[in-house]
């Protein structure tokens, strides 16, 4: 009985990969932010809450964040340039009444990339800059509060990406062969490269 085409295919594969002839698997931009506007939409419902201290109130803001886009650059051994599109929502007591606001808050970051157990995450995410879209009411409101919110912003975001990978190896054989024989992980031209070993020997996690 002849085996099924996957099957096949995997084998194919894998003969390849063990003769040297595949040495890496590249993945562009578009592929990694398609990805990972995918994953966002499936966490549509994952809110961060953030607590602050500001003129002798306690305001609690909720976030909500609903797109990611990466930029991968070579500089300093490979980064990750991290543009976010959050949105905030919280109240304030202005002469003890209480005002709800909403806005859209748009971090930027730098980050380094973590590969482990077939996925790749944000490690070491530093905010560069913070965006505030709204009303002007709710931009007046919010503006005075973007100092004190960016330690904390930072903080939650970097917990958020070292728990919610930005790419899995795992949507074709490919990667799933790549993900199992992965030796090593580069930014080239605009791209992820995943360079991988003929035979797989035990888990393997990068920093880089």
């Amino acid at each position: 009985m002849p085996y099924p085409r996957s099957i096949r295919m995997f084998t194919l594969l894998a003969a390849l990969f063990q003769a040297g002839a595949c040495a890496a698997y590249g993945i562009s931009e578009s592929e990694l932010n398609q990805q990972l506007t995918a994953l966002i939409q499936q966490r549509q419902l994952d809110h961060r809450l953030i607590t602050l201290d500001h003129q002798q109130q306690q305001i609690q803001l909720e976030m909500q964040l609903y797109d990611v886009q990466l930029r991968l650059l070579e500089q300093q051994g490979g980064i990750a340039r991290v543009g976010l599109t959050t949105d905030l929502t919280g109240q304030l007591a202005i002469f003890e009444q209480p005002i709800r606001f909403r806005a859209q808050l748009e971090p930027q970051m730098e980050s380094g990339l973590r590969y482990a157990d077939g996925a790749l995450y944000l490690v070491r995410p530093r905010l560069t800059r913070l965006d505030l879209k709204g009303t002007p009411q709710d931009r007046e409101l919010l503006q005075p509060l973007l100092a004190a919110i960016q330690p904390t912003l930072e903080q939650e975001l970097a917990y958020y990406f070292d728990r919610h990978p930005v790419y899995r190896l795992e949507n074709n054989m490919m990667e799933r062969l790549a993900a199992e024989n992965l030796e090593s992980v580069a930014i080239r031209d605009g791209r992820l490269e995943f360079n991988f070993k003929p035979e797989a020997e035990g888990s393997y996690e990068d920093n880089f």
